[in-house]
């Protein structure tokens, strides 16, 4: 078993937990607009943990400074509850088709689905225990402040003084660095640093594969901002006639920030694996054969972040290792048997 498995069974082993519990606690909510019953007595940090952790680890207080939990954290929290003052409009700068998804994703519940009095305590118990000013991280000893066969280098783009990069990546075949930037730019840079290529983009690009004599495919996610908008592409990119991206192999994507480019079923023909990280909502799917038609949901789940295609369990087959960030953070694998299926 060779380092890279070992080292991704081991992160996926140490999140399968977190991901179940966290899961069922969710759903429950979600569905469940009642309240818990049996919380009259629990204390703030007690209904924190249960609350809290619904969907992510118990965040401890020192995590923030009050001034953060307050006016920030707990805010957003209390909508995702059901609570908020009169004067709060949680849709407030939302435009009205985005307000429209949202409210048919039940996001911010127009009931309660906590008590304020269990609300308050557990307001009470953040503005006690966080600390007034930012904890700074104790320095670790171990931690190796330089590397020594590197220098950095700053790297400036015309009269671009401050970047938005968004993309880095590197094709080891022509050895060209290209660098995508939020203001809907594509670079691409030579050893020596200079500029060689350049793009305008429909939209911020966010991943880029190279396939052996062949156009590189471009990943753009649409929105840079959070959003339920539909609007990210895969492009094929001419990089010999150096001119916009053509060809649209797949569109109306959410939010995508990753994809692989593998044959996953055997068939011979290479198929795209998207990690559409979108809002509210998104998904981890796969189209055979790039076929735009023929796309298979694995998870429908926001913020699927980086698929890593691989033969993890060694039978033979082609399995997917997905990182989910968002509001449910963990690690998923993908077993494939005669069918792509959730491991």
């Amino acid at each position: 078993m060779n380092l890279k498995k070992i080292i991704l069974l081991l992160l996926l082993a140490c999140s399968i937990a977190i991901i179940a519990s966290s899961t069922s606690v969710n759903k429950s909510n979600q569905n469940n607009a009642n309240y818990k019953e049996g919380t009259k007595d629990l204390s703030g940090e007690a209904l924190a943990k249960i609350y809290c952790a619904t969907c992510h680890l118990f965040p401890a207080p020192s995590l923030l400074d009050q001034e953060t939990w307050t006016n920030n954290v707990l805010p957003n929290m209390g909508w995702r509850l059901g609570i908020r003052n009169k004067q709060e409009d949680p849709y407030e700068g939302i435009s009205t088709d985005e307000k429209e998804r949202m409210l048919a994703l039940n996001i911010y519940p127009s009931k309660q689905i906590i008590k304020r009095a269990d609300w308050d305590r557990i307001v009470a118990y953040y503005k006690k225990n966080a600390p007034v000013k930012p904890i700074l991280s104790s320095s670790n000893s171990n931690y190796i402040r330089s590397l020594p066969l590197f220098k950095a280098e700053p790297i400036f783009i015309g009269d671009k003084k401050s970047p938005r990069t968004c993309l880095l990546k590197f094709d080891s075949t022509v050895q060209s660095l290209y660098i995508g930037d939020a203001g809907n730019e594509l670079y691409v840079m030579q050893p020596n640093m200079q500029l060689s290529g350049y793009w305008q983009t429909t939209s911020p690009p966010v991943d880029v594969h190279f396939i052996n004599n062949e156009m590189p495919q471009l990943l753009c996610i649409g929105s840079f901002v959070p959003s339920e908008e539909k609007s990210g592409k895969l492009f094929t990119l001419d990089t010999a006639a150096r001119t916009i991206p053509i060809g649209v192999n797949l569109e109306r994507l959410a939010r995508p920030v990753q994809f692989a480019n593998e044959d996953i079923n055997g068939d011979g023909v290479n198929d795209l694996i998207v990690c559409q990280f979108g809002n509210h909502t998104g998904k981890l799917s796969w189209f055979e054969s790039g076929n735009p038609l023929k796309e298979h949901i694995l998870k429908k789940q926001q913020g699927a972040r980086k698929a890593i295609v691989y033969d993890f369990n060694e039978d033979g087959l082609k399995d997917i290792l997905v990182l989910f960030a968002q509001s449910k953070e963990g690690i998923s694998l993908f077993q494939q048997k005669q069918v792509m299926e959730n491991g």
